[in-house]
């Protein structure tokens, strides 16, 4: 997704396989750490377990999680979502109106 205002990162397991499972976990917590917002898809039916690590994660942080879809398949992950909105292009709008990315220009 190319959206400039919104500067966007996914953890990569197939990106690890050089990695332990400590020095993966560093680096997706370091990433929940600089992040201001993590983006769900609540219509999965499954989540692996770096989506679910990333969502703890921030949730633990009091970070901003923001559900797209009607509603989560797991309750747990229900109750890690801040605001929950019924498409991508309402959650788009909310991080473009308060997470906008600013330029260090």
């Amino acid at each position: 997704m190319n959206i400039p205002e919104i500067a966007w990162a996914f953890p990569d397991t197939s990106a690890s396989s050089s990695l332990s499972g400590r020095e993966y976990a560093l680096i997706v917590d370091k990433m929940v750490d600089q992040a201001d917002v993590v983006l769900v898809n609540l219509q999965r039916t499954g989540f692996s377990c770096t989506e679910v690590v990333v969502m703890h994660q921030a949730f633990k942080q009091h970070k901003f999680i923001l559900g797209v879809g009607v509603q989560a398949s797991e309750p747990l992950i229900d109750s890690f979502v801040s605001k929950q909105v019924v498409e991508l292009s309402s959650a788009i709008q909310h991080m473009q109106k308060h997470y906008m990315l600013i330029s260090q220009s």
